[in-house]
């Protein structure tokens, strides 16, 4: 057998890393300062653009939860197997998206999903921009505005809104988290504050809600490891 290629090492890496927090043998969000010594850290061997290190990341987590699921269904030998396969596609993906991302490097898009867990505070200097975006977006939902034409005025309306409003385009995403473990189906938006990612609720203030972070607004109904960056598929109706 030879000897595996750094590609295959990192992603076995950061697949033992969401594996641990999947398991919970790891309380820690990605990112973390507890982090900084864990041997698991991917940004310990890499030096990364960290909105797409925080892309890798998701796309680790999002194998780890459906390999987790496969062992509660099949067999063990066949989990193994589906490891490899995922492994060995992941490795040619990678290839022929470095490619391409140096091909188009003048015209990348955001490329981030993974947020840390909001905790509740009292919104410092710095966050202005946010708080006229939620305003501009109350008022549009209180037309019952309707931006991709289905007829409702809902989560896609608002988070569509909210970054179409958002001055800098750089540092705003639209977020999908589907879970169906808490019953979550929800467009919401990603805002890059003070370097991190915060999730951002675009109808906490058409709601009458004092905060509005995702997991202040809420609750456990939130889990961020389901977030996925759906901007590329929204951002159209953003006119």
């Amino acid at each position: 057998m030879g000897t595996p290629s750094f590609n295959a090492a990192l992603y076995e890496c950061a697949m033992n890393c969401a594996l641990l927090r999947q398991h919970r043998r790891c309380k820690e969000y990605f990112g973390g300062i507890a982090c900084e010594e864990c041997r698991y850290n991917v940004k310990k061997y890499i030096d990364a653009d960290p909105r797409r290190l925080e892309l890798f990341m998701m796309q680790a987590e999002s194998r780890a939860d459906r390999l987790d699921h496969a062992a509660k269904l099949h067999r063990p030998f066949f989990v193994i197997g589906i490891v490899f396969c995922l492994l060995a596609a992941w490795v040619i993906w990678n290839g022929k998206r470095e490619r391409q991302v140096r091909a188009n490097e003048q015209q990348s898009v955001v490329e981030v999903s993974k947020l840390p867990n909001d905790t509740p505070y009292v919104a410092p200097v710095g966050q202005t921009d946010v708080v006229n975006t939620l305003h501009r977006v109350t008022k549009v939902m209180k037309d019952n505005t309707d931006v991709n034409g289905d007829g409702l005025s809902n989560c896609i309306d608002a988070a569509v809104t909210f970054y179409k409003f958002f001055p800098d385009k750089s540092k705003v995403i639209i977020i999908r988290n589907y879970n169906t473990t808490t019953g979550m189906n929800h467009l919401f938006n990603g805002v890059l504050l003070d370097g991190v990612w915060r999730a951002i609720e675009p109808q906490a203030f058409y709601a009458g809600k004092s905060s509005y972070f995702m997991k202040d607004v809420w609750g456990a109904q939130y889990d961020s490891s389901h977030n996925v960056d759906s901007t590329e598929r929204y951002k159209m109706y953003a006119k």
